[in-house]
């Protein structure tokens, strides 16, 4: 019976010990860009993830308004994307080599002529630690833009 006792106990130390430990390290993701846009031109916006534990992948989507294009990505941490200039969202970034935190990278997308009122641009980072996947806005979400007047 003591047996029992002591293996559960272990089990349930153990179970706890790697419940904390997938609990710790935070990652926060935050984008912005103008607050207004002008028709016909481009904007580029600016990321920005920190994190405080090792990752094994991250990536990001971004979903820009409806018509609004890709452009180029950029910045000292630019990501990888299978892109290319005119493409539509959701944009995909991803990186294969992490870089350290914190992560900077920008994209620039193109504002048809035909756009008015204000925008949204909602973003994801997706990432992998050794718990499994995990998901969290990039804030603002949204980001809002308005034309320019």
């Amino acid at each position: 019976m003591k047996s029992k006792f002591y293996l559960w106990s272990l089990v349930t130390v153990t179970f706890f010990l790697i419940s904390s430990t997938l609990a710790w390290g935070k990652l926060t993701a935050t984008h912005s860009a103008p607050s207004s846009y002008e028709p016909g031109t481009d904007i580029t916006v600016s990321n920005t993830i920190e994190y405080t534990e090792p990752l094994t992948a991250i990536g990001i989507t971004a979903n820009i308004p409806e018509g609004w294009t890709f452009v180029g990505v950029g910045g000292i941490d630019a990501p990888l994307s299978k892109l290319k200039k005119g493409d539509k969202g959701p944009l995909e970034f991803y990186w294969i080599d992490i870089p350290s935190s914190p992560i900077n990278f920008t994209y620039t997308i193109h504002v048809p002529d035909n756009q008015s009122g204000v925008k949204h641009i909602y973003g994801t980072v997706i990432y992998y630690k050794m718990g499994g996947k995990l998901i969290e806005p990039i804030k603002p979400n949204p980001l809002q833009i308005r034309r320019e007047k």
